[in-house]
């Protein structure tokens, strides 16, 4: 019978070794992918056609945010997240020449690689919507992002449009976004809330982790 005790451990440090090596790859590819999705659909011009090519980009940077290659979990498997990063990297890619100001506000939260991915898609999603309906009447517009995490693991997400006052933003249920954005949030048990009128608003809430299996 083999009872070195030390089996278990170096099982698991290679368990996270080639986890790790995954995610780089798979992070190295998309990253690929971002950067010519981002290069042909600048070289679009303004329009639709540019807007659809620089949102597949925000979409990209999303699903390739997760912990470092060389972070290391809690005893759970969860790893610090900062949420906030995923909000100014994709506004970065739809908004580059800071027309509009964005406040974002938000602290590290744990979780899992794949509700990490989850949780940056769904953010991602909040922050096309606003620059893509909420600042659709071509003025400059001003917005607010919260990502605020309990220590239970829960987390409430919220994109509220604070300018200009009068915003008549579009509101399309059927959007693309609002139905990624809304299956990605049910299948961690959570929900999303939008004001019916006046700017836009986004409410995000996702519970627990154990309490969303």
């Amino acid at each position: 019978m083999d009872s070195d005790p030390t089996k278990p451990a170096v099982a698991a440090d290679r368990e996270q070794t080639e986890a790790a090596a995954v995610r780089h790859l798979f992070r190295n590819q998309i990253q690929a992918m971002t950067s010519l999705v981002g290069l042909f659909g600048r070289k679009l011009p303004p329009g639709e056609g540019r807007d659809a090519f620089m949102d597949l980009r925000a979409r990209f940077e999303a699903a390739t945010f997760g912990p470092a290659d060389d972070a290391l979990p809690d005893q759970d498997g969860r790893f610090e997240i900062d949420l906030a990063e995923v909000a100014r990297r994709v506004a970065g890619h739809l908004d580059p020449n800071f027309r509009h100001r964005l406040a974002i506000a938000g602290s590290l939260i744990l979780a899992d690689p794949k509700r990490a991915s989850a949780l940056a898609q769904i953010l991602a999603e909040l922050v096309v919507d606003l620059f893509r309906n909420g600042f659709a009447d071509g003025r400059t517009g001003a917005a607010e992002i919260v990502i605020s995490g309990a220590a239970d693991g829960s987390l409430m997400m919220r994109a509220v449009q604070t300018a200009p006052a009068d915003a008549s933003p579009r509101r399309d249920r059927s959007d693309l976004g609002a139905a990624i954005a809304d299956s990605l949030a049910r299948s961690l048990g959570g929900s999303i809330a939008r004001a019916a009128d006046g700017p836009l608003s986004s409410e995000v809430t996702i519970p627990a982790e154990r309490a969303s299996r």
